[in-house]
């Protein structure tokens, strides 16, 4: 079988060409089975090696338009001039399916204690609300049998959203975020093998937020920190980002302690977003969430955070917040037009090199594909999103997705065991 055992990072002036052939059906891309005696009779050569090869060894390859009813792309050919008819094969073709992988482990899974359930109640349909509710306050009952049900081993589990970032009040948001985190450490240390936190942090007041994360990763051995966007901060009509100058001595501690952090979506305030005026159905995950989140983290990444905390690693959840798919025409305006930008790298060095994507929320192979060519399989993991999402649907998606059983072990479990130094 012919497909992409591992995608290397695709920089903006390179072209890669993989040794894999895929074609796009009405059904959605899949790989093509029986491919050694296909590829040479259609290419006229022996299938080598599975490798990676720069534009200028392989020369100029890009996707070729093929007669029938499927397109073959990014397939490497051993003569420019060759064509493969692929509808008169098409129907001696199976669409490869894995088995269930077993051992997942997920990474954007939320949680609410009392005190900041309430926030969720807008992205519920009333008829759904205590459903949801119930699935948000359980943490050892339902989860852990749906997780089971879903091939998930070990999940790591963040607050709900806006969360601490939605309390104005810094000394409410300090206390609140004490409480989160010492509910979080009760669970996960009666399922050490199970369950894992992120810590929720008071990044209304800095130094506090630093304190707590020392406090969550050296005492109660959570994994990294998740903030839900911009803070409100003695107003709740306030944003601050974390860009900010004052932030500089936080993101110094946050890198020394040596764990990431997961920059998770909130909405923009209505006053400052008044886009969205009369069309609330595209506020939260539909769209507001993706563009608030993707331009914060490409502030951060464009103010010089990296180039000061070269170890300091982000994680963006549904498949990175769109700015995969757009990072190349960042970077191509940016080189003509810079404006003053801070940062001494193409901002998509930083992506490819500080940040990582999962697949929360996001369960759609071709979209998958193409963030595998922008940034690599090994910066890829993989999420869930529960209980906005489900186990169920997101492990039939990714278990049966078409990619190489290598990348579905990378994703899915092995690049999320050196992230975070897991068993």
């Amino acid at each position: 079988m012919l497909c992409i055992p591992s995608v290397p990072p695709k920089s903006v002036d390179r072209t890669y060409a993989y040794e894999t052939f895929t074609i796009s059906t009405s059904k959605g891309l899949v790989n093509l089975v029986a491919a050694e005696p296909l590829w040479t009779a259609g290419f006229g050569a022996a299938i080598r090696e599975s490798k990676h090869a720069d534009s200028d060894q392989a020369g100029s390859l890009r996707p070729r338009d093929y007669p029938g009813a499927a397109e073959a792309i990014y397939a490497r050919r051993s003569r420019r001039s060759d064509r493969f008819h692929i509808a008169a094969i098409q129907r001696l073709l199976t669409v490869r399916r894995s088995n269930k992988l077993k051992n997942k482990i997920a990474l954007e899974e939320h949680f609410a204690i009392d005190l900041t359930i309430e926030q969720s109640k807008i992205y519920s349909l009333p008829v759904v609300w205590e459903r949801l509710k119930a699935n948000l306050l359980d943490i050892e009952q339902q989860r852990l049998e749906r997780m089971d049900e879903g091939g998930t081993a070990f999940s790591i589990l963040s607050l709900n959203s806006p969360g601490i970032q939605g309390i104005p009040n810094v000394r409410e948001a300090i206390d609140v975020s004490r409480r989160a985190n010492d509910v979080l450490a009760e669970h996960v240390s009666r399922h050490p093998t199970k369950l894992g936190g992120f810590a929720a942090l008071p990044m209304q007041d800095p130094e506090a937020a630093a304190r707590e994360l020392e406090r969550c990763i050296k005492t109660l051995g959570f994994h990294g920190f998740m903030v839900n966007g911009f803070s409100q901060v003695g107003s709740t009509e306030s944003v601050v980002y974390y860009d900010a100058p004052h932030f500089a001595d936080f993101w110094n501690s946050a890198n020394a302690l040596g764990k990431p952090f997961y920059m998770h979506p909130r909405d923009p305030l209505p006053s400052r977003e008044p886009i969205y005026d009369g069309f609330p159905w595209l506020t939260a995950a539909t769209w507001a969430f993706t563009m608030e989140t993707s331009t914060h983290a490409l502030r951060l990444m464009s103010s010089g955070l990296f180039d000061r905390n070269p170890n300091l690693q982000m994680i963006l959840g549904h498949l990175g917040e769109c700015i995969p798919f757009n990072i190349w025409r960042i970077d191509n305006i940016v080189a003509k037009a810079p404006r003053g930008i801070p940062c001494k790298r193409a901002l998509g060095d930083y992506f490819r090199e500080n940040v990582y994507v999962t697949t929360s929320g996001n369960f759609r192979t071709p979209s998958l594909l193409s963030t595998m060519l922008e940034v690599g399989s090994d910066r890829i993991l993989y999420a869930v999103d529960y209980p906005f999402e489900s186990f169920e649907d997101a492990s039939c998606w990714f278990d049966s997705c078409e990619i190489s059983e290598l990348d579905r072990k990378k994703i899915g479990r092995e690049n999320a065991r050196r992230l975070f130094d897991l068993p």
